[in-house]
């Protein structure tokens, strides 16, 4: 666990010493994030066309750390030569995710049917909301353990691919490894990683909500006095600016967030499998 949470330190640490680095980083962040848009909305085909997408965007992120960790300068054709060469990896390592995560909704599936037939029998007399409550909360359960555990071994199989340069055909056994014989370290970072990245969205949400709340008031203000064309050029034009205001900050912490995420766990994924103390500046590695 303590690997977990001196990890928290490379994440300022990263984007203070290496401006680039953060600027590279949130740059591939916006190809994911329009990976996860074309995927969501085109039927069918856009899950497909953003694997390409998203081959170079979790390659460019993690491409970027891996320059970063060996010393070598942060540049885009520097990335761009770490994303050629572990292309045909990074696919893999997406079939991989895929076929544990349809593995994972099956043996969720398998595990949910029974709790939840035992949380009927043993609620059976108590009053029908009570009793639905606890087989919702009991499935609710299942499923974030599940999920809790996917994700343990999830968040490090790209690092491995791309990092430390694995083939995706024996990076499963790998990944098996770490986690296992670092369990408690690798379960606590994965709390603390969905903490760092949903808290900087709830930021951005809250600047967001904060934003509309006060145009809100000021636009009950501006409506008393928008009779005139000049009032309401003035009403159109805070609007614009509150729609900028409210969609920014959302956009921002998303961005932000990919980024921390990504380079959070390439410091933890580090520690874990050279157990370094200093691994954005690269002591140790002089040192061995």
């Amino acid at each position: 666990m303590s690997q977990a949470i001196s990890a928290l330190s490379g994440i300022p640490i990263a984007m203070t010493r290496n401006r680039r680095l953060g600027a590279v980083i949130s740059a591939f962040a916006v190809v994911i994030s329009i990976g996860s848009v074309v995927a969501s909305l085109v039927p069918l085909v856009g899950p497909v066309l953003s694997i390409p997408v998203g081959i170079v965007g979790i390659g460019g992120m993690y491409g970027a750390l891996s320059l970063n960790v060996t010393d070598r300068p942060v540049t885009l054709s520097g990335v761009a030569g770490v994303v050629k060469a572990r292309a045909f990896s990074i696919g893999g390592g997406y079939v991989l995710l895929f076929g544990g995560y349809v593995a994972i909704l099956l043996v969720a599936a398998l595990v949910i049917v029974p709790v939840a037939v035992l949380s009927g029998i043993l609620t059976e007399g108590i009053g029908t909301a009570a009793a639905d409550g606890v087989v919702l909360v009991a499935i609710l359960a299942v499923f974030a353990g599940v999920h809790l555990l996917y994700s343990a071994f999830a968040q490090l199989l790209f690092p491995a691919i791309v990092i430390d340069s694995r083939q995706a055909r024996s990076v499963l056994r790998h990944v098996y490894e770490l986690v296992t014989q670092n369990a408690r370290s690798v379960f606590g970072f994965t709390v603390l990683r969905v903490v760092v990245e949903y808290g900087i969205l709830a930021v951005g949400l809250a600047i967001a909500v904060a934003v509309a709340y006060a145009q809100d008031i000021v636009g009950v203000l501006e409506n008393a006095d928008a009779a005139t064309t000049s009032g309401a050029s003035l009403l159109s034009l805070v609007d614009a600016l509150t729609l900028v205001g409210i969609v920014a900050p959302i956009v921002a912490a998303a961005i932000l967030s990919q980024a921390a995420r990504a380079i959070y766990i390439g410091e933890f994924y580090t520690r874990l499998t050279q157990n370094r103390s200093a691994v954005w500046t690269g002591e140790s590695r002089r040192r061995q």
